[in-house]
């Protein structure tokens, strides 16, 4: 996304102006993934923009986010294609359209999920323009939000709000599912302080009883719920994600995420570096663990800086 004006009003024409550009690009991608029985997931902003709730200005959108089965991957990679979309280097599927102006992000999996079959059993069509688009459940939706939020951005953005409220508007909200969800994969500590923060804001329809059931009792939620409580902010510490997606997992799933980290699968690298030959996929083998341990390094000096406040 090009910088924005700082005039409010021309922000908000901005805004409006390049959401619609979204919309149409969306519109467009849907009706080719139609034609060929390709079903996707709308996530973050384009679940948020599609559910018509405000005007198209009030709401900062980036990229075009779609949760995909990687099964579909071949046909949509095709599509982008003949779209004239050009794959982007990044950690999975992503491409910009022949302009520059949009990006297209696929996930075909949520970290936190060892599958996303309930997630599609539990989604939802929603009506957009002349078709319908699938969208998560209200209870996953609320849950993603907040997991995504709190772990995997690492701070607050001022959309935050605005979707939360919104999302808070569903009616008959299954608030024991969200419960369930959140303790079923460990994510309760971030449900809380995604919430609490919510609250401190501005009031919001948030059975207290649910706030009371996430508070942290557990020593390792009260550690997390630390954690949050200094780190994640409205102010961003680059990078501050990978620390707290190795941090919030179990044992087993932290020492996954550094094999995965340091040492890729060989769909990543080519995603993230694009195709190499044999000898510089070598090298770039070699020397990302390196470069992995020194942003760690970094990484920890910036974090310390924020739990002891200095500067």
């Amino acid at each position: 996304m090009p910088p924005q004006p700082p005039n409010l009003l021309d922000r908000y024409t901005y805004f409006a102006n390049f959401n619609k550009s979204l919309l149409d690009h969306l519109d467009i991608l849907l009706e080719h993934l139609d034609q060929k029985g390709v079903r996707v997931l709308l996530l973050k902003g384009m679940d948020f923009l599609t559910r018509g709730s405000g005007p198209l200005g009030t709401r900062p959108s980036n990229d075009i986010d779609l949760l995909i089965r990687e099964k579909d991957l071949p046909v949509i990679d095709a599509i982008a294609d003949q779209l004239g979309y050009q794959p982007m280097r990044n950690g999975n599927p992503s491409y910009l359209s022949r302009d520059q102006s949009i990006a297209l992000d696929l996930s075909t999996s949520i970290w936190y999920l060892d599958s996303i079959v309930p997630l599609w059993e539990r989604a939802q069509m929603r009506p957009f323009r002349n078709r319908t688009a699938w969208v998560l459940g209200p209870e996953d939706s609320l849950v993603f939000l907040c997991a995504y939020t709190v772990i995997y951005r690492g701070y607050f953005l001022p959309p935050f709000i605005q979707d939360l409220r919104d999302l808070l508007r569903e009616k008959d909200l299954n608030w024991n599912f969200v419960f369930e969800e959140a303790a079923r994969h460990s994510l309760k500590p971030a449900l809380y302080h995604a919430l609490t923060y919510g609250l401190s804001i501005q009031p919001l329809n948030i059975p207290e009883a649910m706030i009371e059931k996430l508070r942290p009792r557990s020593r390792p939620e009260k550690f997390q719920t630390f954690l949050f409580k200094r780190l994640v902010t409205e102010k961003r510490i680059r990078g501050l994600g990978h620390f707290l997606l190795f941090v919030t997992r179990n044992r087993r799933g932290r020492w996954q995420e550094l094999r995965k980290s340091f040492f890729p699968e060989e769909t990543f690298i080519e995603y993230r570096y694009g195709r190499l030959t044999k000898n510089k996929r070598l090298r770039e083998r070699l020397l990302r663990p390196v470069h992995m341990l020194i942003q760690a390094i970094l990484l920890t000096g910036r974090i310390l800086l924020r739990l002891f406040k200095i500067g």
